[in-house]
């Protein structure tokens, strides 16, 4: 096979991984676990990479403090189940799938895979940028479609037709009626920040329209972060984008302003949106472990920050290791006045769970990793819509179950290989 050929077949492999990222839950594969079509591209993709000559410490600027990061977590690993082997209960009441020990390494062997196709998708986007975010844009219309689809249709009452996967969905309370919310995802934040950065890419392409129809898409996940989020990406933009462009920008915010206005007027969006779902958990069709019923997900969050925090102190430097908030959790909740705990508990917060799991030289070590992409894109696009929509990733984690979630870390390649802003079209 001829060199031109073996760079097509790579770019192809990237193109269908890219375009397939927001099945995160339907469409997957139940092997004891939910495998996802990206994935087993990737489990061929990578090694192919690495065996063509790919190295991820070529880009020693982000491959360094992400090595520290790998280093810490398993060392902390290390130190909390061979220092201090396991004493907790054997039996939890929710589902447990490796064990304390099994989550561990098999969190930090899943990242590993993370930052393999993190680096691997940049390698291919230093040549193939457009097609790779074509690809992305492909694949969100198609999420955006399935997403307002399954909101509109429960809205009106009707059951939509589900995605293979996504029998469990999230919904909330609006005008009587339970609302899907939360598209092809498992989450209404995880569809909302898919959105996001898809209207960040949409405006760098000054693709206006299709950043319009996705910002409808976001909307209707009903999450704060959604109306934040599209609040920041095109007011940021609006600046961003060249003054020839501007004229389109505006407009597209305007209407996106009118939208969510339209919403609240006709509706109370707002009110339903940000003041119930804060505060008054009965909008939500989802269990929320170790906090009093009515409290909303702003008393779920401060709670969580709390509890981070304890673990935190319990181990400062390493951390009580990846994956064992929700083991650790269950002892300190004490209180009575409690919902049963259905689900393994997480912190809900990236920033959090890194710092009560590998301590503050995890923390550190992520932290300044994330000063490094953030540099490393900007020096190529600078304050493009694409700067907007990593400002709005990194102040979406604060509301994330997770940092191992694959689109995040493909945007992320596509960011820092970006070519200079307006040079793509």
């Amino acid at each position: 096979m001829t060199k031109v050929h073996k760079d097509l077949w790579v770019f192809l492999l990237g193109f269908f991984v890219i375009l397939s990222l927001p099945f995160t839950k339907g469409l997957t594969l139940n092997v004891g676990f939910p495998l996802k079509v990206y994935e087993v591209i990737l489990v061929v993709l990578v090694p192919y990479w690495i065996g063509r000559g790919g190295r991820p410490w070529d880009r020693s600027g982000l491959w360094w403090p992400l090595a520290g990061f790998l280093t810490v977590a398993l060392l902390s690993l290390v130190i909390n189940f061979w220092g201090h082997p396991w004493t907790g209960p054997r039996e939890w009441p929710f589902s447990v799938r490796f064990g304390p020990v099994g989550d561990g390494a098999a969190k930090w062997v899943y990242f590993v895979f993370v930052l393999g196709a993190f680096f691997t998708m940049s390698s291919i986007a230093q040549k193939r940028w457009v097609e790779l975010t074509n690809a992305w844009l492909f694949g969100a219309v198609f999420a955006a479609v399935i997403s307002l689809y399954y909101s509109l249709a429960s809205a009106w009452g009707e059951t939509p037709m589900l995605l293979p996967g996504l029998e469990r969905h999230q919904s909330i309370l609006f005008f009587g009626r339970q609302v899907i919310r939360s598209g092809c995802f498992h989450e209404g934040n995880f569809a909302a920040l898919f959105f996001l950065l898809s209207i960040a890419l949409s405006l760098h392409r000054q693709k206006f329209l299709l950043a319009f129809f996705l910002s409808l898409a976001c909307l209707s996940t009903f999450s704060s972060l959604g109306v934040v989020g599209c609040v920041l990406v095109w007011g940021g933009s609006f600046w961003a984008v060249p003054r020839v462009s501007r004229k389109r920008a505006g407009i597209g915010a305007i209407a996106v302003g009118l939208t969510i206005v339209f919403l609240q007027c006709s509706s109370g969006y707002l009110n339903d949106v940000i003041v119930k779902k804060l505060f008054n958990d009965k909008v939500y069709q989802l269990s929320r472990p170790g906090v009093k019923k009515d409290s909303g997900s702003l008393g779920v969050r401060v709670y969580l920050m709390k509890e981070s925090l304890r673990l935190w102190r319990k181990s400062p430097l390493f951390g009580i290791g990846l994956s064992q908030f929700g083991y650790h959790y269950r002892s300190s909740t004490e209180n009575s006045d409690v919902e049963k705990i259905e689900e393994k508990p997480i912190p809900n917060n990236v920033y959090l769970e890194i710092l009560a799991e590998t301590g503050i030289l995890g923390f550190l070590a992520m932290t300044f990793f994330s000063f490094r992409v953030i540099w490393a894109g900007w020096k190529r696009a600078g304050w493009s819509p694409l700067f907007w929509g990593v400002m709005t990733c990194f102040l979406g984690l604060n509301t994330f179950p997770s940092f191992s979630v694959l689109f995040i870390w493909i945007f992320l390649a596509l960011w820092v290989e970006s070519p200079v802003y307006g040079e793509h079209e």
